[in-house]
């Protein structure tokens, strides 16, 4: 009775686990992807996209990849049929990771409403005439005050003043652009 048991949890455990080994293993093809189309080992790269592809169809980076490696290994001008295949296979990829992304950039569901700052992150704001930081949470704030920012950009431009524009400047710049 106990081994029935054991052997019918085991049965309805095993898909579940099994779907998360496979993604697992399509993230893991895929860096293997990405580690040769860096070093521009195309031929390596298509391999290894096409195995994260077998594990996850869905992974739409996946196809973009695919079919710029195919892309980088057609050559114009050359008419063979291999070399037109790379071609079509990098069209057919890229229509394929165009139809498989869903458009959502906020994958963990964080961000609630647009300009949202998140509590790692911080933002430079120009208000009142004068730069200032706004951050995301305290945690945040004592990290950057802990940060030796001299040279970055932004201390850079708290110290630039600011000009404003003078009316025969921006009528010049209007004139130029019809």
């Amino acid at each position: 009775m106990k081994i029935r048991f054991q052997a019918l949890v085991f049965a309805l455990i095993a898909p579940l686990l099994a779907t998360g080994c496979s993604q697992v293993r399509a993230k893991s093809a895929f860096k293997d992807g990405n580690k040769a189309y860096k070093e521009e080992k195309f031929k390596q790269a298509i391999e290894n996209y096409e195995r994260a592809l077998e594990f996850d169809p869905t992974m739409s980076e996946a196809m973009f990849y695919l079919g710029s490696s195919h892309q980088n290994m057609y050559r114009p001008g050359k008419d063979s049929p291999e070399n037109t295949a790379h071609l079509d296979e990098a069209v057919k990829q890229y229509k394929a990771c165009v139809a498989a992304d869903t458009g959502v950039t906020d994958q963990l569901k964080k961000v609630k409403r647009p300009f949202q700052i998140l509590g790692g992150g911080y933002q430079i704001v120009f208000k009142n005439g004068k730069w200032s930081q706004v951050f995301g949470s305290l945690t945040k704030e004592k990290r950057f005050a802990r940060e030796d920012r001299r040279g970055h950009r932004s201390e850079i431009r708290k110290r630039r003043a600011r000009k404003k524009a003078e009316p025969a400047t921006i009528a010049r710049l209007q004139r130029r652009t019809r």
